[in-house]
C-alpha cells in the first residue's frame, strides 16, 4: 500500500490548526492511519473468498478545562474506504 504522506501531513496540519486559536486547549492530537482490510468469507460447501480493500481512518482529540475545572474532551473520528479521503473531507 502507499500512501502520499507529505499530502496527508499537509491535510493534518490545515485540520489541526484551528486548535491554536483557542488557548483553553491544553492537549490535542491527530493521527492518520492507513492499512489494508482482508475479510475471508468461507461457507459449508467450502467456498472461499477473500477481500482486500484500503482504509483510511482519522483521529482528532482535543481537551480544554471547564471554568469549574471539569475535563471537556472532544473527540472525532473519520473513516474512508478511498484513496482520495473524500469522505474525510466531505468535498469530493
Amino acid at each position: 500500500m502507499s500512501v502520499d504522506r507529505k499530502a496527508w501531513e499537509e491535510k493534518v496540519r490545515k485540520y489541526t490548526a484551528p486548535f491554536a486559536r483557542y488557548g483553553d486547549i491544553y492537549a490535542a492530537n491527530a493521527s492518520f492511519l492507513a492499512d489494508i482490510e482482508t475479510r475471508w468469507y468461507v461457507n459449508s460447501d467450502g467456498s472461499e473468498i477473500e477481500v482486500s480493500r484500503p482504509i483510511y481512518y482519522l483521529y482528532l482529540t482535543a481537551q480544554m478545562k471547564a471554568d469549574d475545572g471539569m475535563d471537556l474532551p472532544r473527540y472525532e473520528s473519520f473513516y474512508s474506504p478511498m484513496r482520495g479521503g473524500c469522505p474525510l473531507t466531505r468535498r469530493c
